[in-house]
């Protein structure tokens, strides 16, 4: 006979809590897109001469991901079905969401809070 787990039960992140998570998320995964790691690289010009493409400098790399942050961020939404808390992401006009399989579970219906934590929103599943 096989031992079952009673389910977790996890408190509920705040909308702060989640907005920091996906920043340090989104902060970690644009970090290994950088290449200031490496050296140099040359492109050849039309007379044959070659000339150092200079790496972003570290403010410039910043700005890009804070603008990419300030881009996505409104669109981050926390999505609660029933035991399982987790974010989602608004993937069109029409207010479809994608979020992880995990997180909703076999749940058909669900709460979702958007980015300003002003509005709480019922959901229902559309496609798996």
């Amino acid at each position: 006979m096989a031992a079952t787990r009673a389910p977790v039960s996890r408190p509920p992140l705040s909308i702060p809590a989640l907005v920091i998570a996906t920043l340090a998320c989104a902060a970690a995964l644009l970090s290994g897109c950088s290449d200031a790691g490496s050296p140099a690289k040359k492109d050849r010009t039309k007379d044959g001469t070659t000339q150092a493409v200079v790496p972003l400098a570290a403010d410039d790399l910043q700005n890009a991901y804070l603008k990419v942050i300030k881009n996505v961020l409104p669109s981050v939404v926390q999505i609660q079905a029933s035991d399982e808390l987790g974010s989602g992401v608004v993937y069109d006009g029409q207010g479809h969401i994608v979020t992880n399989a995990h997180v909703v579970g076999s749940e058909k219906t669900f709460r979702v809070t958007t980015a300003n934590s002003q509005n709480v929103l019922t959901a229902r599943l559309v496609y798996t």
